[in-house]
């Protein structure tokens, strides 16, 4: 399955990509910033989840969409 996962870079955002990989689902994550130990065969693109008009784009073709952001309201 291919799975968009938003918030890739944080606590439950990363275990969580470990997981769907070792299921052997193919994950594109979406982070503010890409970091620099991005794991081999892993696409994480930069892109605001608050955005819509910049994240629409990210989730074309994909089959699920996980979002373990946290909120930024207060920030």
């Amino acid at each position: 399955m291919k799975v968009v996962l938003i918030g890739i870079t944080g606590r439950v955002g990363s275990r969580l990509a470990n997981g769907l990989r070792a299921r052997e689902h193919i994950i594109t994550g979406i982070a503010l910033d890409i970091p620099r130990d991005v794991p081999a065969g892993l696409m994480v693109l930069a892109a605001d989840a608050a955005r819509p008009d910049i994240l629409a784009p990210c989730l074309a073709d994909h089959d699920a969409v996980i979002c373990t952001s946290r909120s930024r309201v207060g920030y």
